[in-house]
């Protein structure tokens, strides 16, 4: 049974905070560079998938039944260290550099998630036809 709603809360917050490259422009960024705009979307596609992953690493205690224990303090360390590593500051790195580590990152939490038993969706045989 859930233990502390406001723990959970606190790492959704600091979960979804913040975003790559913070408050710079980003279209003036990349240009009429086609590589650059699609290495930036793929750096933003890759960062919001990787903070629904950290929600759903916050949530696992809520989850049907799963006896999974609420993450520890370390938790929000990791949080911060990933975003520190796709966004390093102030040290600015290319595009294509932060939309390869922001999948690394997004690769990895999505692994731990398996490793911690969410299932998957489709299941390995596929979806069932309608």
């Amino acid at each position: 049974m859930p233990k502390d709603l406001d723990t959970t809360l606190t790492f959704i917050a600091l979960a979804t905070n913040n975003h790559p490259r913070g408050q710079t422009p980003k279209l003036e960024s990349v240009g009429d560079d086609p590589d650059e705009r699609f290495f930036m979307l793929a750096t933003f596609c890759f960062d919001l998938s990787r903070k629904l992953k950290y929600i759903s690493h916050a949530l696992r205690e809520y989850y049907p039944g799963r006896d999974a224990r609420p993450p520890g303090p370390e938790f929000a360390q990791t949080i911060l260290d990933d975003e520190c590593y796709i966004n390093p500051k102030p040290t600015t790195i290319s595009w294509k550099e932060m939309a390869i580590r922001a999948e690394k990152v997004m690769v990895r939490l999505h692994k731990e998630l398996v490793d911690e038993g969410y299932p998957q969706y489709p299941p390995e045989g596929g979806c069932p036809p309608r």
